[in-house]
């Protein structure tokens, strides 16, 4: 369980967090507690499982029909002015169907988001709003497809 138990706003949004382990001990934000050792030796180390475990599963890995799709926006001072859509084509010719979603962008930095997409059975779009209509000042958005840099 994560507990936030302050925010920090600015220049760059900080946060003090506790992390806390259930069943082990308690921790507050405001009054710190002494660490004290349990009163029982521990238990020995279970063996290593005979099988090592299959590596975690992300969601830029794509199936065989698949290709990962990255939109890169590099944002300027007034980055929360700035979001984008990817919609997916349905059956009648309609963009309705959100695969990829980015808002509250962080400001002067470059955004990553990626997604699974198959561009064999499907069309994309991608929308990207800027409510200040000012543009993104010596910002891009950037689309790649497995990693290569596409321009559509």
């Amino acid at each position: 369980m994560v507990k936030v138990c302050e925010m920090v706003t600015g220049t760059a949004d900080v946060a003090r967090v506790l992390v806390y382990v259930n069943n082990i001990q308690t921790l507050s934000c405001t009054t710190p507690q002494p660490i004290t050792p349990t009163p029982q030796p521990t238990p020995q180390p279970t063996p290593q499982p005979t099988t090592p475990p299959a590596p975690p599963t992300t969601n830029n890995e794509c199936n065989d029909k698949q290709q990962l799709l990255r939109v890169q926006i590099k944002t300027d001072n007034k980055s929360r002015q700035n979001e984008f859509v990817v919609k997916r084509r349905n059956n009648k010719n309609e963009f309705k169907k959100n695969i990829l979603v980015g808002r509250n962008l962080e400001q002067k930095t470059i955004n990553r988001f990626e997604a699974c997409v198959n561009l064999e059975r499907y069309c994309y779009k991608l929308i990207v709003n800027d409510k200040g209509k000012d543009g993104i000042n010596n910002g891009h958005v950037r689309l790649f497809r497995d990693g290569e840099f596409k321009i559509f």
